[in-house]
């Protein structure tokens, strides 16, 4: 017999068959049943958590606009920057690769270790913000679980400290926090858009597409001159620095339309480094620190009683003999002038004149016409934080009181409000409110002296501007310029400090059509020289000779000796 037909035939049984079937079927079914829970039950719950792992809306970050100078040269720019990300669920239970990131970006481990401590139940929290692309793309090339980059704006500063006080700084969201960039944030901030992202298990971005589109930030222009602003920055700081002052303050404006080139102080800060972002280095102290104006506010007390009708520029005061008893106050001058002019008085400086003309005039009236002017009230310029200065109103004036506010004395005015002051002299009487934004004037101008006036007292300001002036220092080669220097005694504590001063110059040029308006002061210099001619004039000499040779600004020859009046020593 056959091996083969040796073989016993199997035998089968029916109900292995069918209980493995019955298992199949049942397993099937079960899986069936969980499956139609879930999606009935928990559907929204698992398609949030597939989002959440594959899909992501993100913000498409709008560029924020630049700040530009007069002639479109930037001042303020955001550049491109990555920052980096986690998911916290992928990147922190993965501890492994914590060293090399710590390497990569310099972040020690326990500093990733406390935020996913903090963040661990969220799917998103910063790693380093504002790294340079090619360093950000290192960092990505690593693989690190959770690990993704978005990319980001930092706002730059081409000018550094020069412009820092009128363009201010954004925080690390680009949101402004002072000067332009706080006052025109809507304006430069644009809006932002959002994205959908697409990822792969890496957390890399396959694909993403636009949900709402982004809109960009808007250019502003601005009247500053990135020329003028680093000249005078930098003027101001080397007389700072030499004359051991405690802070400067300059402001540079168009005689005829009150448009801004310049303002700058001292202490100053850098805005591309956020450590310097300090209190007291942040102050714009031409808009927020009020000083006493001193000699720089006798023009105006001529200026008043040359309105009257009552004087005239060679209508004579008597000033000997270099002091006049007020009350309880004593007034001097620096010498016995005898006899002066009213034009005198200003050429000379004498504090006895200037109190004698206000004081042939009711109180109220110089007052009203130093409000009319702009003293006692905010500029309106487009900056926050700015001091009206102090003003006083009286019911009743006491003769003291009245004596010094001819020569300077008991009220406080701001640099910025001293050069629209000023510029009222230089443009006919015409009054402009100050602006940093390039627009139509006219609108805000006004008349508050007369023309005739006005150029009465330009003259009387320009023989101060000679060789033998009270601001010599202030001259420049091949134009007359006119102005007025000014030397106060600090208040410290409600006193008068003995050998603290402030030091100003405020002028214009060139004298017979004025182009440019300049305020300089020096505050608290210490050392053998503290007088506004020595130390502030040579400021505004340097800065608005540049200024007069950039704007091709025909030269026009100062005053010759003989239509000069006989002036004293150029120290005061």
């Amino acid at each position: 017999m056959s091996r083969r037909s040796r073989q016993q035939p199997v035998k089968t049984h029916p109900f292995r068959h069918w209980s493995v079937a019955l298992l199949v079927m049942a397993g099937l079914g079960g899986l069936f049943w969980r499956a139609a829970i879930l999606q009935a039950t928990e559907r929204a719950h698992l398609e949030e958590e597939g989002r959440a792992r594959f899909i992501r809306d993100v913000p498409d970050l709008a560029l924020r606009g630049r700040i530009l100078d007069r002639h479109g040269e930037p001042l303020a720019m955001s550049t491109a920057v990555d920052s980096v990300w986690a998911d916290p669920k992928l990147f922190c239970r993965d501890n492994q690769k914590w060293g090399l990131l710590s390497k990569q970006i310099g972040i020690d481990l326990e500093t990733i270790r406390s935020r996913c401590e903090q963040y661990g139940g969220r799917r998103f929290m910063w790693i380093r913000r504002h790294l340079r692309p090619s360093q950000a793309a290192k960092i990505l090339d690593s693989n690190i679980p959770g690990i993704a980059l978005r990319r980001e704006y930092r706002r730059f500063y081409p000018s550094g400290a020069a412009s820092s006080h009128v363009l201010g700084f954004t925080d690390i969201d680009e949101v402004g926090q002072e000067g332009l960039e706080k006052s025109f944030q809507d304006y430069l901030a644009g809006r932002d858009g959002l994205k959908r992202l697409w990822r792969d298990r890496s957390g890399r971005i396959i694909d993403g597409m636009e949900i709402d589109r982004v809109v960009h930030g808007r250019d502003l222009v601005t009247t500053l001159d990135i020329r003028l602003q680093s000249l005078l920055h930098s003027e101001l700081s080397r007389a700072v620095s030499e004359h051991q002052a405690s802070a400067g303050m300059a402001v540079m404006l168009e005689a005829q339309n009150g448009e801004v080139l310049a303002i700058t102080n001292y202490p100053k800060f850098n805005p591309n480094n956020r450590a310097e972002f300090k209190g007291p280095l942040l102050r714009n102290r031409s808009l927020t620190d009020p000083f006493e104006p001193g000699s720089t506010m006798k023009p105006f007390t001529i200026a008043m009683a040359l309105s009257s009708g009552e004087l005239t520029p060679e209508t004579l005061i008597e000033t000997s003999p270099g002091w006049w008893r007020v009350g309880n106050k004593t007034i001097s001058d620096v010498h016995d002038y005898g006899t002066l002019s009213v034009s005198g008085v200003v050429v000379k400086s004498s504090n006895i004149g200037a109190a004698k003309i206000a004081m042939q005039f009711p109180p109220e009236e110089l007052r009203e016409l130093l409000a009319k002017i702009g003293f006692g009230s905010r500029t309106g310029i487009e900056l926050s934080g700015e001091s009206a200065g102090r003003l006083p109103k009286r019911r009743q004036w006491r003769l003291t009181e009245h004596a010094t506010l001819g020569y300077g004395y008991g009220f406080s005015v701001t640099a910025l409000q001293l050069a629209q002051a000023y510029q009222v002299l230089a443009n006919d009487g015409l009054r402009f409110q100050p602006t940093l934004i390039s627009q139509n004037q006219n609108a805000r101008s006004k008349q508050v002296l007369s023309a005739e006036v006005t150029r009465e007292v330009r003259a009387m300001l320009r023989q101060v501007v000679t060789p033998e002036g009270t601001a010599r220092r202030a001259r420049v080669v091949n134009y007359a310029v006119a102005g007025k220097t000014g030397t106060t005694k600090k208040i410290i504590d409600g006193q008068y400090a003995d050998r603290r001063y402030i030091a100003s110059f405020a002028g214009f040029a060139p004298a017979n059509k004025p182009r440019f308006v300049m305020v300089v002061v020096i505050d608290d210099p210490k050392g053998e020289h503290y007088y506004g001619g020595r130390i502030a004039a040579p400021v505004f000499s340097k800065v608005m000779t540049r200024a007069l040779h950039l704007f091709n600004v025909p030269p026009q020859p100062p005053l010759s000796l003989q239509q000069t009046y006989e002036v004293v020593d150029a120290s005061y």
